[in-house]
């Protein structure tokens, strides 16, 4: 099944079946929460597994999205990682941090240049069924990669995650990862808008375009967390 889906040379890696089978990516998942939950009387020992596996963004969802084949890993942590954070949202906020979750949005928000200018790429792709689904009822490719709305999704769900995380209690130095995030990416929008003039929404594309709605969501969760401060 594997060799069929993905060059000789991928099939090395142990990780393919993990990331691709749905079962077996449901499977690492509850093996990962069963770890976390057997060492919860350990505290150093839980915030070790919290943010080198569990919430490990680039270790578990990133590896280079634009050729991302993981997408029933990313249908089975996303959920699970937000009923974590709601659940014990200061634990999470104390172990895990913002600053790795928001460093994560940029990874989705890239698109290849190749892609950018293909308009028939399949990464435009809209599934019949879900996200992250590649059934043959879903009528994407199995090999297509992240689709641009299954890496809005992801966005949206790590943003969602920074919001429980923070609402119970939000402190500046919290926000930091946040701002940043948002100047860096005005910066860049502000350049390439002054450099080409004033540019309309549909004129964005590629990752000028999904930097655009990652940071306009941004400040949605900035604005609600600003005023969720305390006096």
């Amino acid at each position: 099944l594997i060799s069929t889906k993905f060059p000789l040379s991928d099939t090395k890696h142990a990780t393919v079946v993990v990331r691709f089978v749905p079962g077996m990516a449901r499977l690492l998942v509850t093996v990962l929460v069963d770890l976390k939950m057997s060492v919860a009387q350990n505290l150093a020992l839980e915030v070790k597994v919290c943010t080198r596996l569990l919430f490990n963004v680039g270790l578990c969802l990133g590896g280079g999205v634009s050729d991302c084949l993981w997408m029933a890993l990313h249908a089975a942590l996303m959920t699970v990682l937000s009923q974590i954070v709601k659940s014990i949202p200061d634990k999470a906020r104390e172990s895990v941090g913002v600053k790795e979750l928001v460093e994560g949005v940029n990874e989705f928000t890239n698109v290849s240049a190749g892609d950018a200018k293909d308009e028939n790429s399949p990464i435009y792709l809209k599934s019949k069924t879900k996200l992250f689904d590649r059934s043959l009822n879903s009528s994407i490719p199995p090999n297509t990669p992240l689709t641009i709305y299954e890496r809005r999704h992801c966005v949206s769900v790590i943003l969602g995650i920074v919001v429980t995380m923070l609402s119970p209690q939000t402190q500046p130095n919290n926000l930091s990862p946040l701002l940043n995030f948002i100047a860096f990416n005005l910066d860049l929008e502000w350049e390439k808008a002054s450099a080409k003039g004033q540019l309309t929404d549909d004129e964005r594309t590629g990752s000028r375009k999904e930097r655009y709605l990652a940071v306009s969501k941004a400040c949605t969760v900035l604005l609600f967390l600003l005023q969720s401060l305390p006096g």
